[in-house]
């Protein structure tokens, strides 16, 4: 009977609202909204409103979240706001970010593992049947000698030596007949359990499938990034190309000017030249030299 009290609990707990596959759901919410932050915040967008992280993250993973629902996931998350024209946003940092969406697939991966126990343990529900069946047998078997020494009782009741033990005996299969009783309705209760019990293979590929968009998706993102980071290696390499051309051209302008430089020199020397002859002769003739 306590075996059976044990069983029962368990399943019980199992059939509960705020089971295991409930939560993995809402973490898997959470996890596409913030990876949809982190995709905004790799696109340099420092700020946003619950509105717009939602719409990102319907769009890139099709789930189906409000915005209220957002603003209190990150709010519950610690994620800082600002106030920007008139609007409460989320500051998008990166790292922040990156650290609660590795910390959210630590719990999606925990909480796997509990849902593979509990598949485990309804696994093991044939075999258990089994042994209640077997013992629900046996039952119907104590059933019959009871009534067979019931009837036993009967006839030896005017027996004065065999009375008082036959009325304790009696009420030992009273006992345990109440208790046959209450193991019954238990097995009852239990089959009732047992057949509105959703399918555990459905949930099982239903999880693993989950699981498996889930992976693409990271490795889709990690694709991306590897592409942003080439992207942003060869803006960097080109940047320092053009630095060097524009180091030529100032070099060819500096020679320019140093060439006009030079020839403007040269013209003011020529015409130097020109004055101090001009001047010569002015002294020669003024001292009366032709």
């Amino acid at each position: 009977m306590v075996l059976n009290r044990q069983i029962d609990e368990r399943m019980l707990n199992m059939l509960k609202g705020n089971s295991a596959s409930n939560g993995l759901r809402e973490l898997k919410v959470q996890l596409a909204l913030v990876q949809a932050a982190c995709l905004m915040s790799i696109e340099e967008t420092t700020r946003a409103t619950a509105s717009q992280i939602t719409e990102r993250a319907i769009r890139e993973y099709g789930i189906e979240v409000s915005a209220s629902f957002t603003g209190q996931v990150f709010a519950g998350m610690g994620i800082g706001t600002a106030m920007t024209h008139g609007k409460n946003r989320f500051i998008l940092d990166r790292g922040r970010l990156e650290e609660m969406r590795k910390a959210i697939t630590v719990r999606c991966e925990e909480l796997a593992e509990k849902l593979e126990s509990s598949i485990k343990y309804f696994q093991d529900l044939p075999e258990r049947i089994k042994a209640l069946e077997k013992e629900w047998k046996d039952i119907v078997k104590l059933r019959i000698k009871e009534r067979e020494l019931l009837n036993y009782v009967k006839e030896e009741r005017n027996k004065p030596s065999q009375l008082p033990y036959l009325i304790s005996e009696a009420n030992k299969l009273k006992e345990q007949a109440a208790k046959v009783d209450k193991l019954q309705k238990e097995c009852r209760n239990l089959s009732r359990k047992i057949r509105s019990i959703p399918s555990l293979e459905e949930r099982k590929k239903s999880l693993e499938a989950a699981i498996a968009t889930h992976e693409a998706k990271v490795r889709d993102i990690s694709a991306k990034e590897r592409g942003l980071v080439a992207r942003e290696e060869e803006l960097a390499d080109r940047i320092v190309k053009i630095q060097k051309r524009m180091g030529w051209v100032e070099l060819a302008i500096l020679e320019q000017a140093i060439k006009e430089a030079r020839d403007e020199i040269d013209t003011l020397s020529r015409q130097l030249g020109e004055k101090r002859s001009l001047l010569d002769k002015i002294f020669r003739r003024k001292e009366g030299n032709p």
